[in-house]
């Protein structure tokens, strides 16, 4: 009779565990946009400048809760470099960023001020070829994610503002792709 139980429990855990496999494969418990796509475009390929760093702005962010997803991939050039997404304007604005040395950060720039919230240092899940930069705007808490793991989430003092790219070479002209730059909201706040 114990046997029977014992077997029993043991189909019992074999199936939970090959359903939960299943499901997290699927991405079932992958962070989720926040609202609907509202603008998607590929951006052209991005020559940066040597020993140079800019912001290119690209439309304006949605008032209230957003989610933004930006698709990055080194192409060639100089590999001492960062490079991801801006939010906001010419004097404040945040920075997420990679390079393909593994390397990402995470800054607030108010005015003259660098404020940084996740220093530059090597981190695991940054990819030397492609990335995706994944950012959730919601109820003043900035939620950010690198290739779908937790990089940072704080609060923020973020009013609306623009959408960007930076782009920043310590070294040598070098050149990026974004493939793909998303934008979600929960209003309809986009041409």
């Amino acid at each position: 009779m114990e046997f029977r139980w014992l077997r029993w429990l043991t189909g019992l855990m074999l199936g939970t565990a090959v359903t939960l496999i299943i499901l997290i494969a699927a991405g079932t418990f992958d962070p989720k946009p926040i609202g609907k796509l509202q603008w998607e475009r590929p951006l052209p390929s991005q020559t940066i400048a040597a020993n140079s760093q800019y912001i290119i702005w690209l439309a304006a962010a949605p008032e209230g809760n957003y989610s933004l997803c930006l698709m990055t991939s080194y192409q060639s050039g100089e590999s001492d470099l960062l490079y991801g997404l801006a939010i906001g304007d010419e004097e404040d604005f945040w920075v997420t960023a990679v390079s393909p040395l593994g390397y990402a950060a995470v800054w607030e720039q108010q005015s003259a001020l660098s404020v940084e919230h996740f220093a530059f240092q090597p981190w695991p899940h940054v990819r030397p070829d492609e990335n995706e930069i994944w950012l959730n705007v919601v109820d003043g808490r900035i939620i950010i994610r690198l290739n779908r793991e937790l990089l940072w989430q704080g609060e923020v003092d973020l009013d609306s503002g623009q959408i960007g790219l930076w782009l920043e070479s310590f070294g040598e002209t070098a050149v990026v792709n974004f493939p793909t730059l998303q934008i979600f909201a929960v209003k309809d706040t986009q041409n």
